[in-house]
């Protein structure tokens, strides 16, 4: 019967093993998941943030120049410094969260379409003919912010259009983050089910049979006639049983 009680612990044994180790694959694959997951949100928000600081970076300095133009000096000075001072840590943000060489490139640009900017808005200060001269601002000054802010516009469409094919591949990989877990659930489950019909056919039923005919045992019959198959647990148990008839027999009638 050690043999027997063995078999059917090695057996559930076995069951908890698959059934942890598809626990703990769930639990892994979950977990990268929620890590990809909060990092493409919170480092892509900080970038999209980052971009929206440069457009206002850049709407700042143009509403300084034109202030300063009008003749507000020292708001328009201070205006201008603030939005540098912006599109500077704007600038270092987005460069920290951009993904890929398109958007490297198009960063580049707009940091050198900037510079040639801060060259020229100086003149307001040094040049009183161009003061109210909005001849000057619409081609030297306003039509260079307007190149800038359409590439501030295009490279937050193309990390917009990375956000989603990020995001579309964190949908797909969920889907795959679950597959080892199901697979290991049904593997456990069909497992569950091979383990009960052995149980059942093997032991359950034979013992049983075994029950039965001790209660239908008749005066008379010298040994229970039940088919164990191949089970040796449950031969050994019959052979015990019968074993055990033999000797009442033998005591009750002693001249046999």
């Amino acid at each position: 019967m050690r043999k027997l009680k063995l078999k059917i612990n090695v057996s559930f044994i076995l069951l908890s093993i698959l059934l942890s180790v598809a626990g703990v694959i769930a639990i892994y694959e979950l977990r990268i998941l929620d890590r990809s997951f909060n990092t493409l949100i919170l480092d892509n928000y900080k970038t999209v943030e980052s971009l929206s600081q440069l457009m206002r970076a850049i709407e700042l300095e143009d509403s300084g120049i034109l202030l300063t133009m009008s003749g507000d000096y020292d708001e328009g000075k201070k205006m201008i410094r603030s939005g540098n001072n912006m599109f500077n840590s704007s600038y270092t943000l987005a460069r920290k969260g951009i993904k890929t060489t398109e958007e490297t490139d198009k960063l580049n640009e707009i940091a050198l379409l900037h510079g040639d900017l801060r060259k020229i808005w100086d003149k307001p200060y040094l040049d009183a003919e161009i003061m109210n001269n909005m001849e000057w601002y619409r081609i030297e000054m306003h039509s260079r912010f307007l190149v800038i802010k359409q590439k501030v516009h295009e490279i937050t469409e193309m990390h917009q259009e990375f956000l989603y094919k990020e995001a579309s591949l964190i949908k797909a990989n969920s889907r795959r983050a679950i597959m080892p877990g199901i697979v290991s659930i049904f593997a456990s489950l069909l497992f569950a089910f091979i383990l009960n019909f052995y149980i059942n056919h093997y032991f359950v039923v034979p013992i049983t049979r075994i029950n039965q005919e001790l209660k239908s045992f008749k005066t008379g019959q010298s040994i229970m006639d039940i088919e164990a198959g191949q089970n040796k647990e449950l031969q050994e148990l019959i052979q015990s049983i019968n074993d055990l008839i033999r000797r009442l027999i033998r005591k009750q009638n002693p001249l046999k």
